[in-house]
Order: structure tokens, then C-alpha cells, then sequence
């Protein structure tokens, strides 16, 4: 890691600067408006010395990840000794104008510079908090996204080892969770999405059927307007990505029922149901994020294995209900035109 930091210094003393992507409060902002990243700066060497830089930190990030799977730290720097290493990314990030590769590399190789110590874990996941704008996920990539997005796709790849559960517990303990669960659960409607019956209890009143196209359509554009807000896919993956193999994150997003609930609901959706077109359309893959999400939230964790599972199978026997209505409705169709041929 010495040479990439000198690597970083040099770039960062040749390279162009760029605007840092936040706004005057320090804090990600969104653009309206669609805008290109600059270019890294029409410089040569800079340009050869990021390829070289994303070549190393590549190659420091997967010997990182393969070291630390086994979570053996010794030859990590304790509390006390410089590693300037991460301070020195994050500047980069921040006053450099990075290739949008070499971010990527950076991105996975941020949470390894921790080396699971707490006080490092507890910085970065403080630049997370500030930089990462759950409603700015879905707007127009800009330069002012730019070192979001890092953040972003850090925790979206964040790996299941022990050195990266650290920054984990800080997400957690500094509100990064909760209020990507707020995010997802604003403007959610309140009752199941009509086009999937079998979410409903046997005796609710909330029957769809024999009511005209009008009727329905009321009753299904809540949903609709929901699975159109931005940022619902980004959120989904980043729950994904810091719940996975990590029991505490795990038990705080499934302490809320509402938010299990949610999730059934929404791994019901399909493509075909949202029925809205768009580049905001989202209800398909939503619905498969919304299903992933939920088995990474009860692997190895039997709790809430057990409470994602009760709700699974009561719509499972609710469809088996539903399924058996239609089957005697049918025949009793049928044996109204007369005794059937071949039925004795």
C-alpha cells in the first residue's frame, strides 16, 4: 500500500482538480440535469499513472479479500500506527479527477484499508453518511454524483468477510441502515398490491374481482406511482450488500414488520403487473431485489428465517385456497349445462 499512496500523491500534484461533488453544506447534492464527467484532464502522464494506480489497487484488493477471508489481521496497523492510506484515497477521491474504472477499483478497495479496526471503519462510514443521498440514487449522473456513486457501489459489493463487518457495525450504529429502510418504506401504500390476491387474509374485504378495469386501476396506481420513484433498485442492492452474512445488520432491518411485510409484497411484483413503461419502471427488478434481499436477510440467521418464512407460506396455502375456489367455480359452471360425458 506505500506505493499506491505515493502513486495517489503524485496524481493528485499533476492532476487536474475537479469540483469535489458536494454541495457548500458538505453534503452530496442532486443535478436536475443530465451533465458528462470531465475528462481526467488531457494530461498523459496522469492519464497512464490512474491506469497504473487501477492495475495495483486491483491487484491490492484481491490479495486483500483473499488474505482476509480467513480473518487473520496480525499484519494489520493497530489503532495507534499511521496508515495514511485510506485518508489519502478519500482525498483523492475528492480533489482528483479519477477514470470512471479506477473509481470502481477504489470503491472495492476502500472497505480492506479498515483492516476491521474500529476507528478507521468509524471514518469511512462517516463519509458514507454524508455523501450517499438515497433520493438523489435515480438523478441524472453528474459530477456532483460522481463520488456518491463510489460510496454507492462500495456498499453494493461490500464483501461477507470479518475485516468488512466492522464497517458494517459503524453503517449500523451511525443510522446508514435505518434510513435506507425509511427510503424504501416512504409513500409505500398500506395494503398489498391488488394483482396479487393471495396476499390478502381469506376474509378481507380487499376483493378485486368482478370489479371493472376503472376500479382497479384506482386501486393499483399507489403502487404504480411507487415502483416509479428513483433510487428503489440502489437501495434494494445496498441493503443486499451490508446485510449479507452479518446477523446484526440483519436483525435491525427485520425488526420492523412492516419492512418484512414490504418486501413479500413487493418479491410478488412482476414485470407484467406494474404494467408502466419507462427508464422509471422498475417493478420487475425491484420485485426480484425485494426477493433477494429477503433470503440474504435469513441466511444463517434462523429468527428471522423463521418470520420471513410464516409469511411465505401463508401466502403459499393462501394461493392454494384461491386456487381450489376457482377449480369448484369452474365446475359448478360446468355441471350447470347438464351432466359431462365420461363423469359418472
Amino acid at each position: 500500500s506505500l506505493l499506491l499512496r505515493l502513486l495517489l500523491d503524485v496524481l493528485s500534484t499533476i492532476g487536474d482538480s475537479s469540483p469535489s461533488g458536494k454541495d457548500g453544506n458538505g453534503t452530496s447534492s442532486c443535478s436536475s440535469t443530465p451533465q458528462t464527467q470531465s475528462s481526467p484532464g488531457n494530461n498523459p502522464t496522469a492519464d497512464a499513472l490512474q491506469e497504473l494506480i487501477e492495475v495495483l489497487a486491483s491487484d491490492i484488493s484481491t490479495a486483500a479479500e483473499e488474505s482476509m477471508v480467513s480473518a487473520d489481521l496480525s499484519d494489520a496497523p493497530t489503532e495507534t500506527e499511521d496508515d495514511t492510506t485510506l485518508p489519502l484515497l478519500l482525498s483523492s477521491l475528492t480533489e482528483t479527477t479519477l477514470t470512471a474504472p479506477l473509481r470502481r477499483v477504489i470503491a472495492d478497495l476502500l472497505p480492506f484499508l479498515t483492516y476491521g479496526l474500529e476507528q478507521s471503519s468509524k471514518a469511512l462510514a462517516s463519509q458514507f453518511t454524508s455523501h450517499i443521498n438515497f433520493s438523489c440514487l435515480g438523478a441524472f449522473e453528474s459530477k456532483s454524483s460522481v463520488l456518491m456513486d463510489t460510496f454507492v457501489d462500495a456498499a453494493i459489493s461490500l464483501p461477507p468477510v470479518e475485516v468488512c463487518n466492522s464497517l458494517r457495525s459503524q453503517l449500523l450504529s451511525q443510522g446508514f441502515v435505518a434510513v435506507a429502510v425509511n427510503f424504501l418504506l416512504q409513500d409505500i401504500p398500506s395494503s398489498p398490491p391488488p394483482w396479487s390476491p393471495a396476499l390478502f387474509p381469506k376474509d378481507s374485504k380487499n376483493t378485486f374481482e368482478g370489479k371493472d378495469k376503472k376500479d382497479k386501476s384506482e386501486y393499483e396506481q399507489p403502487w404504480r406511482s411507487y415502483f416509479k420513484r428513483p433510487g428503489l433498485q440502489k437501495t434494494f442492492q445496498i441493503l443486499i450488500g451490508l446485510c449479507t452474512r452479518h446477523g446484526d445488520t440483519q436483525n435491525a432491518i427485520a425488526q420492523d414488520r412492516k419492512m418484512l411485510c414490504a418486501c413479500h409484497w413487493i418479491e410478488s411484483t412482476s414485470i407484467r403487473d406494474v404494467g408502466v413503461e419507462g427508464e422509471n419502471a422498475t417493478g420487475g427488478e425491484v420485485g426480484l431485489l425485494a426477493e433477494t434481499l429477503l433470503d440474504a436477510l435469513k441466511e444463517n440467521n434462523d429468527q428471522v428465517g423463521e418470520r420471513i418464512g410464516s409469511l411465505r407460506k401463508a401466502t403459499r396455502e393462501r394461493k392454494k385456497e384461491l386456487a381450489e375456489e376457482r377449480r369448484n367455480r369452474a365446475l359448478v359452471g360446468m355441471s350447470s349445462f347438464g351432466p359431462m360425458t365420461g363423469i359418472s
